[in-house]
Parts: structure tokens; C-alpha cells; sequence
């Protein structure tokens, strides 16, 4: 592990993350949102820029704003200690195997469940607070459904990179917990072509409808 500091979109997005696994935390925010100044309740760090509005703080809710951008960086991570994921750059020097560089996570879209799948970037630790709960963060590069389908006529789904996809700046951060509990293969069209941006997905839940 190396001690990292998020930046500022990171830390939001992990804050946003939080406010769902966690309810005080989530009250809090939700608590301090709209205020002036406070940017809906996306604070960076430390008690002492929240104002005790509507009472005194309790000693959880000064717990929970001691909150800070400091993580722990790894190169792999084990979710339920058996499935191994890994980062993309690390699997690139010779570690691990390739489909242990994607997860595959469901997202809520206007309510329906969109499926993504993502290449693993960063892997991080981040602590509710100085001593508190821990949660294993990812953060990835996201793949469009390649041509918008969800499946080719085959029944293969295929995705397509595009950094520019709003998947890449507003969902780029996930819990591990709440990826897909197994891994996936992303394979390249063009296995001789380096830069190949189209892959095909072996997912062995994935049908049309199928959640995880």
C-alpha cells in the first residue's frame, strides 16, 4: 500500500459513494447541502468548515467530518478474499491475468439498470473517517456499447472505449463491493492491432435483461 490524496473529483465522487453506503454520513451531508459556500455539502476536509447549524454537532457527526482525501493505493485487491482484481498498468508489466483488469458494474438510468464494464485504472483505500470504517475504491474507464447495442447479432456483447463517455468523468470512481462478484474478459478485436479500441465481453451472467 502508498499513501495517496485524491483529487478534488475523486474525493467527490468517493463523499457521493459514502453518503449511499453509509446513512449518518449520507444524513450529514444531506444535512449541510445548499448551504452557501459549501458547494452541496462537498467539503474537502476538517470539522471546522462546517457551521453547527441547527444545533450542535454530536460526537459521530465530528467523527464523520473528519473525513479526508488521504487513501492508500494498491495494485491488487480480493473481493469476498477469492476474486483478484488488478489495474491495467500493473497487469501490463507481467502480473496476474488479463481478465482481471475489468469489472462489471449496473448503474441506474432514469430507472432502468444500465450494465457497464470497465478497465481498472486505480485501486484504492479510503477510511469513513481516521480510524473508521474502510471501503475499497476503483476507478475505471468505463466502455460504451459499441453502435448502442447491447448485444450483436451473434449474442456477443461488444463495447467500445470513448474517454469521453459521461461514464468517464461522473461515475469514474466505484465501490468494489458493488461491482459484479466475479471476473470478466475484454477481448480485443484485433489482437494484433495494439491499439484496438473494440472488445468483445465474455461475461458468463450477462443476457439481455440480466442484472449480475
Amino acid at each position: 500500500m502508498k499513501n495517496v490524496v485524491l483529487d478534488d473529483e475523486v474525493y467527490r465522487q468517493v463523499q457521493d459513494l459514502w453518503a449511499r453506503s453509509c446513512p449518518h454520513y449520507g444524513a450529514l451531508r444531506e444535512r449541510y447541502r445548499g448551504l452557501p459556500g459549501l458547494d452541496g455539502a462537498h467539503l474537502p476536509e476538517g470539522s471546522p468548515a462546517w457551521p453547527e447549524v441547527g444545533g450542535r454537532l454530536t460526537e459521530q457527526e465530528k467523527r464523520l467530518l473528519d473525513m479526508t482525501p488521504s487513501a492508500e493505493s494498491a495494485k491488487v485487491a480480493r473481493l469476498s478474499n477469492k476474486i483478484r482484481f488488478t489495474t491495467v498498468a500493473y497487469r501490463r508489466r507481467g502480473n496476474y491475468a488479463k481478465d482481471d483488469t475489468a469489472v462489471k458494474a449496473c448503474f441506474d438510468n432514469g430507472g432502468d439498470t444500465e450494465v457497464r464494464y470497465g478497465l481498472v485504472q486505480s485501486i484504492f483505500k479510503h477510511a469513513l473517517y481516521p480510524g473508521g470504517a474502510e471501503d475499497i475504491f476503483v476507478q475505471c474507464e468505463w466502455l460504451d456499447p459499441y453502435n448502442g447495442m447491447i448485444v450483436n447479432s451473434n449474442g456477443i456483447r461488444e463495447v467500445l472505449r470513448n474517454r469521453a463517455s459521461v461514464f468517464n468523468g461522473e461515475h469514474r470512481v466505484i465501490r468494489l463491493l458493488d461491482c459484479a462478484p466475479y471476473n470478466v474478459a475484454l477481448l480485443t478485436q484485433d489482437p494484433n492491432d495494439a491499439g484496438c479500441s473494440r472488445f468483445a465481453v465474455v461475461d458468463r451472467a450477462a443476457r439481455v435483461g440480466d442484472t449480475y
